[in-house]
Protein backbone atom coordinates (compact mmCIF):
# COMPACT_ATOMS: atom_id res chain seq x y z
CA UNK A 1 0.00 0.00 0.00
CA UNK A 2 1.50 3.42 -1.34
CA UNK A 3 2.24 5.06 2.19
CA UNK A 4 1.00 8.42 3.63
CA UNK A 5 2.36 10.44 6.19
CA UNK A 6 0.54 8.69 9.23
CA UNK A 7 -0.70 5.56 10.65
CA UNK A 8 -2.69 3.88 13.45
CA UNK A 9 -1.28 1.33 15.91
CA UNK A 10 -3.39 0.25 18.82
CA UNK A 11 -4.90 3.11 18.74
CA UNK A 12 -2.54 6.08 18.80
CA UNK A 13 -1.20 7.70 15.64
CA UNK A 14 2.69 7.61 14.52
CA UNK A 15 4.21 9.61 11.81
CA UNK A 16 5.49 7.39 8.89
CA UNK A 17 8.90 7.84 9.37
CA UNK A 18 8.77 7.35 13.41
CA UNK A 19 11.52 4.25 13.62
CA UNK A 20 8.86 2.55 16.44
CA UNK A 21 7.59 1.35 13.02
CA UNK A 22 9.74 -0.91 12.12
CA UNK A 23 9.00 -3.32 14.50
CA UNK A 24 5.26 -3.00 13.87
CA UNK A 25 5.90 -4.20 10.31
CA UNK A 26 8.15 -6.70 11.43
CA UNK A 27 5.86 -8.72 13.61
CA UNK A 28 2.96 -7.52 10.82
CA UNK A 29 5.15 -9.66 8.25
CA UNK A 30 6.39 -12.48 10.41
CA UNK A 31 3.51 -13.21 11.73
CA UNK A 32 0.54 -14.69 9.91
CA UNK A 33 -1.72 -11.27 9.80
CA UNK A 34 -4.79 -11.27 8.81
CA UNK A 35 -6.09 -8.14 6.93
CA UNK A 36 -8.86 -6.00 5.62
CA UNK A 37 -8.79 -3.92 2.50
CA UNK A 38 -11.87 -1.06 3.13
CA UNK A 39 -13.09 1.62 0.45
CA UNK A 40 -13.90 4.74 2.39
CA UNK A 41 -15.29 8.22 1.23
CA UNK A 42 -15.99 11.21 3.19
CA UNK A 43 -14.29 10.02 6.46
CA UNK A 44 -16.66 7.12 6.64
CA UNK A 45 -15.92 3.34 5.34
CA UNK A 46 -18.33 1.22 3.46
CA UNK A 47 -19.84 -1.96 4.40
CA UNK A 48 -17.12 -1.63 7.72
CA UNK A 49 -19.85 -4.39 9.43
CA UNK A 50 -19.09 -7.09 6.89
CA UNK A 51 -14.83 -6.43 6.77
CA UNK A 52 -15.06 -6.17 10.98
CA UNK A 53 -17.04 -9.73 10.40
CA UNK A 54 -14.62 -10.77 7.53
CA UNK A 55 -11.84 -10.21 9.41
CA UNK A 56 -13.27 -11.85 12.85
CA UNK A 57 -13.42 -14.94 11.10
CA UNK A 58 -9.46 -15.19 9.74
CA UNK A 59 -8.75 -13.97 13.27
CA UNK A 60 -10.39 -17.08 14.49
CA UNK A 61 -9.12 -19.39 11.93
CA UNK A 62 -5.94 -17.83 13.17
CA UNK A 63 -7.01 -18.36 17.45
CA UNK A 64 -6.39 -14.86 17.80
CA UNK A 65 -8.50 -12.46 20.39
CA UNK A 66 -9.95 -9.14 19.76
CA UNK A 67 -7.37 -6.70 20.64
CA UNK A 68 -7.94 -4.17 23.31
CA UNK A 69 -10.40 -1.01 21.61
CA UNK A 70 -11.06 -3.82 18.70
CA UNK A 71 -15.18 -2.61 18.27
CA UNK A 72 -16.51 -1.16 15.44
CA UNK A 73 -17.24 2.35 16.77
CA UNK A 74 -13.95 2.56 17.97
CA UNK A 75 -11.98 1.29 14.46
CA UNK A 76 -14.63 3.88 13.19
CA UNK A 77 -13.38 6.79 14.50
CA UNK A 78 -9.65 5.72 14.63
CA UNK A 79 -9.72 6.04 10.71
CA UNK A 80 -11.94 8.77 10.59
CA UNK A 81 -8.94 10.43 12.34
CA UNK A 82 -6.26 8.92 10.41
CA UNK A 83 -8.28 10.24 7.13
CA UNK A 84 -8.32 13.21 8.49
CA UNK A 85 -4.82 13.72 9.51
CA UNK A 86 -4.05 12.51 6.27
CA UNK A 87 -6.27 15.06 4.67
CA UNK A 88 -7.69 12.13 2.66
CA UNK A 89 -11.55 13.58 2.57
CA UNK A 90 -12.41 11.53 -0.48
CA UNK A 91 -11.67 8.46 -1.74
CA UNK A 92 -9.67 6.00 0.24
CA UNK A 93 -8.00 2.56 0.94
CA UNK A 94 -8.30 1.84 4.50
CA UNK A 95 -6.01 -1.30 5.34
CA UNK A 96 -6.78 -3.09 8.47
CA UNK A 97 -3.98 -5.18 9.79
CA UNK A 98 -4.20 -7.51 13.05
CA UNK A 99 -1.04 -8.86 14.94
CA UNK A 100 0.82 -9.84 17.39
CA UNK A 101 3.71 -7.41 18.33
CA UNK A 102 6.76 -9.54 19.52
CA UNK A 103 10.49 -8.42 20.32
CA UNK A 104 13.29 -9.89 18.97
CA UNK A 105 13.27 -14.08 19.45
CA UNK A 106 9.85 -14.13 21.00
CA UNK A 107 7.30 -16.60 20.02
CA UNK A 108 5.24 -15.31 17.44
CA UNK A 109 2.28 -17.90 17.94
CA UNK A 110 1.90 -16.49 21.55
CA UNK A 111 1.07 -12.64 22.86
CA UNK A 112 -1.78 -10.55 22.67
CA UNK A 113 -3.06 -9.14 19.74
CA UNK A 114 -2.72 -5.52 18.00
CA UNK A 115 -3.82 -4.01 15.11
CA UNK A 116 -2.39 -1.65 12.61
CA UNK A 117 -4.43 0.83 10.33
CA UNK A 118 -2.74 2.27 7.03
CA UNK A 119 -4.55 4.49 4.44
CA UNK A 120 -3.94 5.40 0.72
CA UNK A 121 -5.97 7.37 -1.75
CA UNK A 122 -7.59 6.01 -4.91
CA UNK A 123 -8.25 7.17 -8.09
CA UNK A 124 -12.36 7.04 -8.00
CA UNK A 125 -14.46 8.53 -4.90
CA UNK A 126 -17.50 5.84 -5.76
CA UNK A 127 -17.27 2.66 -7.85
CA UNK A 128 -16.65 2.98 -11.11
CA UNK A 129 -17.06 0.55 -14.26
CA UNK A 130 -13.80 0.00 -16.16
CA UNK A 131 -14.36 2.03 -19.56
CA UNK A 132 -12.32 -0.67 -21.40
CA UNK A 133 -13.20 -4.68 -20.54
CA UNK A 134 -10.42 -6.73 -18.88
CA UNK A 135 -8.39 -9.13 -20.79
CA UNK A 136 -8.32 -12.71 -18.70
CA UNK A 137 -6.74 -16.32 -18.86
CA UNK A 138 -6.73 -19.27 -16.83
CA UNK A 139 -3.43 -19.96 -14.84
CA UNK A 140 -2.83 -23.16 -15.18
CA UNK A 141 0.20 -23.48 -12.93
CA UNK A 142 -1.04 -23.44 -9.47
CA UNK A 143 -4.68 -24.85 -7.92
CA UNK A 144 -6.51 -23.20 -5.12
CA UNK A 145 -7.67 -25.60 -2.44
CA UNK A 146 -10.99 -25.67 -0.26
CA UNK A 147 -9.33 -25.16 2.99
CA UNK A 148 -9.61 -23.98 6.95
CA UNK A 149 -7.73 -20.82 5.41
CA UNK A 150 -9.57 -19.85 2.95
CA UNK A 151 -10.67 -16.70 5.16
CA UNK A 152 -6.92 -15.77 5.92
CA UNK A 153 -6.59 -13.61 2.81
CA UNK A 154 -2.21 -13.35 4.02
CA UNK A 155 -2.30 -17.10 3.36
CA UNK A 156 -2.46 -16.74 -0.09
CA UNK A 157 -0.01 -14.33 -0.82
CA UNK A 158 2.53 -16.02 -2.59
CA UNK A 159 -0.28 -17.76 -4.84
CA UNK A 160 -1.64 -14.67 -5.77
CA UNK A 161 1.40 -12.48 -6.33
CA UNK A 162 2.67 -16.01 -8.66
CA UNK A 163 -0.59 -15.63 -10.29
CA UNK A 164 -0.33 -12.05 -10.54
CA UNK A 165 3.01 -12.27 -12.51
CA UNK A 166 1.67 -14.67 -14.51
CA UNK A 167 -1.05 -12.19 -15.75
CA UNK A 168 1.70 -9.91 -16.03
CA UNK A 169 3.98 -12.00 -18.70
CA UNK A 170 1.11 -12.84 -20.56
CA UNK A 171 -0.18 -9.18 -21.12
CA UNK A 172 -3.63 -10.15 -19.33
CA UNK A 173 -5.34 -7.72 -16.91
CA UNK A 174 -5.36 -10.86 -14.35
CA UNK A 175 -6.40 -14.54 -14.47
CA UNK A 176 -8.72 -16.73 -13.05
CA UNK A 177 -7.26 -19.79 -10.57
CA UNK A 178 -8.68 -23.25 -10.76
CA UNK A 179 -9.25 -25.84 -7.79
CA UNK A 180 -7.70 -28.93 -7.53
CA UNK A 181 -10.64 -30.38 -9.58
CA UNK A 182 -10.04 -27.55 -12.60
CA UNK A 183 -13.19 -25.85 -11.85
CA UNK A 184 -13.18 -21.97 -11.65
CA UNK A 185 -12.34 -20.24 -8.10
CA UNK A 186 -11.41 -16.69 -7.90
CA UNK A 187 -9.01 -14.09 -9.62
CA UNK A 188 -5.88 -13.00 -7.38
CA UNK A 189 -7.68 -9.85 -6.14
CA UNK A 190 -11.57 -10.75 -6.78
CA UNK A 191 -14.30 -12.61 -6.79
CA UNK A 192 -15.63 -13.91 -10.22
CA UNK A 193 -18.85 -13.91 -11.80
CA UNK A 194 -20.88 -14.78 -14.67
CA UNK A 195 -24.08 -13.88 -16.43
CA UNK A 196 -26.14 -15.71 -18.84
CA UNK A 197 -29.45 -15.99 -19.85
CA UNK A 198 -30.49 -13.12 -16.77
CA UNK A 199 -29.19 -15.42 -14.45
CA UNK A 200 -26.31 -14.71 -12.31
CA UNK A 201 -23.87 -17.79 -11.32
CA UNK A 202 -20.66 -17.12 -8.84
CA UNK A 203 -18.72 -20.07 -7.52
CA UNK A 204 -19.83 -21.54 -4.16
CA UNK A 205 -17.02 -21.21 -1.40
CA UNK A 206 -16.63 -24.44 -1.43
CA UNK A 207 -14.83 -24.27 -5.05
CA UNK A 208 -11.58 -22.59 -3.19
CA UNK A 209 -12.57 -18.78 -3.26
CA UNK A 210 -12.38 -16.63 -0.84
CA UNK A 211 -15.58 -15.31 0.73
CA UNK A 212 -15.21 -11.90 -0.35
CA UNK A 213 -17.51 -8.64 0.84
CA UNK A 214 -17.78 -7.44 -2.42
CA UNK A 215 -19.12 -11.15 -3.26
CA UNK A 216 -21.74 -10.50 -0.62
CA UNK A 217 -22.84 -7.37 -1.43
CA UNK A 218 -23.21 -8.43 -5.28
CA UNK A 219 -25.01 -11.58 -4.39
CA UNK A 220 -27.69 -8.91 -2.29
CA UNK A 221 -28.04 -6.34 -4.88
CA UNK A 222 -28.24 -9.09 -7.81
CA UNK A 223 -31.44 -10.45 -6.09
CA UNK A 224 -33.21 -6.66 -5.81
CA UNK A 225 -32.28 -5.99 -9.40
CA UNK A 226 -34.10 -9.33 -10.45
CA UNK A 227 -31.85 -11.63 -11.46
CA UNK A 228 -31.74 -15.29 -10.77
CA UNK A 229 -28.78 -15.81 -8.96
CA UNK A 230 -26.84 -19.18 -7.94
CA UNK A 231 -23.98 -18.66 -5.68
CA UNK A 232 -23.56 -22.44 -5.07
CA UNK A 233 -22.58 -23.91 -8.04
CA UNK A 234 -19.52 -25.50 -9.91
CA UNK A 235 -18.19 -23.83 -13.03
CA UNK A 236 -15.92 -25.41 -15.70
CA UNK A 237 -13.73 -23.09 -17.85
CA UNK A 238 -16.58 -24.10 -20.66
CA UNK A 239 -18.87 -21.87 -19.09
CA UNK A 240 -16.63 -18.91 -19.69
CA UNK A 241 -17.47 -19.74 -23.79
CA UNK A 242 -20.98 -20.12 -22.57
CA UNK A 243 -21.28 -16.53 -20.60
CA UNK A 244 -22.91 -13.46 -22.12
CA UNK A 245 -21.07 -11.24 -19.44
CA UNK A 246 -18.13 -11.87 -16.93
CA UNK A 247 -17.30 -9.32 -14.14
CA UNK A 248 -15.28 -9.63 -11.11
CA UNK A 249 -16.03 -7.82 -7.67
CA UNK A 250 -13.42 -6.26 -5.98
CA UNK A 251 -13.68 -4.88 -2.41
CA UNK A 252 -12.09 -1.66 -3.32
CA UNK A 253 -13.01 -0.88 -7.34
CA UNK A 254 -16.87 -2.46 -6.84
CA UNK A 255 -17.39 -4.23 -10.23
CA UNK A 256 -15.14 -4.67 -12.89
CA UNK A 257 -16.52 -6.20 -16.50
CA UNK A 258 -14.14 -8.57 -18.67
CA UNK A 259 -14.53 -7.76 -22.24
CA UNK A 260 -13.16 -10.74 -23.52
CA UNK A 261 -11.13 -14.26 -22.44
CA UNK A 262 -9.32 -16.15 -25.59
CA UNK A 263 -11.65 -15.23 -28.49
CA UNK A 264 -14.83 -14.65 -26.19
CA UNK A 265 -15.98 -11.28 -26.35
CA UNK A 266 -18.59 -10.13 -23.49
CA UNK A 267 -21.27 -7.61 -23.20
CA UNK A 268 -21.28 -5.04 -19.94
CA UNK A 269 -25.19 -4.35 -19.51
CA UNK A 270 -25.66 -6.06 -16.23
CA UNK A 271 -22.18 -4.80 -15.12
CA UNK A 272 -23.71 -1.54 -15.27
CA UNK A 273 -26.62 -2.02 -13.38
CA UNK A 274 -24.92 -3.32 -10.44
CA UNK A 275 -22.34 -1.00 -10.57
CA UNK A 276 -25.95 1.63 -10.59
CA UNK A 277 -27.38 0.04 -7.56
CA UNK A 278 -24.12 -0.77 -5.67
CA UNK A 279 -23.46 3.39 -5.27
CA UNK A 280 -27.01 3.65 -4.50
CA UNK A 281 -26.57 1.36 -1.57
CA UNK A 282 -23.21 2.17 -0.36
CA UNK A 283 -23.68 6.42 -0.82
CA UNK A 284 -27.34 6.90 -1.05
CA UNK A 285 -28.13 7.81 -4.76
CA UNK A 286 -26.69 6.49 -7.99
CA UNK A 287 -23.75 8.24 -9.73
Amino acid sequence: MRQVPYICVGGSYFHGDDPALIGYYRSAGLHPAPYEDMHAFALQVKFIDLHMNRLRDAMAVLSLADPPGFSRQIISELIKGLLIKNRLYLGACIRLVVFIPSAEGQDLTRGNASFLIESCRVDCDRYVLNEKGLTVDLFPAITVADELLLPVRCARSYLYRIAGQYAVDNRLDTCILLNGERKLAETPCASLFLVRDNALFTPDLNQGCAPGVMRQIVIQIAGEAGLRMNDQCSLSPSSLDEADEVFLAHDIKGIQWVGAYRKKRYYKKISLELVRRLNALAFGKSS
